[in-house]
């Protein structure tokens, strides 16, 4: 998945909407992940541990888009590479935590 992402943002056509897609996927893919390990395990504490950090990204990633939300207020277009870069910051985020849910299997 990450390869293929690059290969569409080395050909230069639309890569914001590209680097959202990939965004999107990952977030699926994490959600999908999270469930299967749900089926395995029966602790609370791990369901709280992905409350915490759903709520940590959703606090970043208010965070991240800031700059953005007071440029359109502003009404001063920031463009579409700084979605693009705020995109690859939360697909970031995301898959560390794929990453560290695969790891508990």
């Amino acid at each position: 998945m990450d390869s293929l992402n690059q290969v569409k943002l080395d050909t230069g056509i639309d890569m914001m909407s590209t680097e959202r897609s990939y965004f999107l996927e990952l977030h699926q893919l994490m959600n999908e992940v999270y469930h299967d390990l749900l089926k395995h395990k029966t602790s609370q504490d791990f369901e709280k541990e992905q409350m915490e950090w759903l709520q940590f990204f959703e606090e970043k990633s208010i965070k991240i888009w800031k700059p953005i939300n007071e440029s359109v207020e502003k009404n001063e277009w920031l463009g579409l590479d700084a979605q693009l870069i705020v995109y690859g910051q939360q697909a970031d985020l995301v898959h560390e935590r794929i990453i560290v849910l695969i790891n508990q299997f």
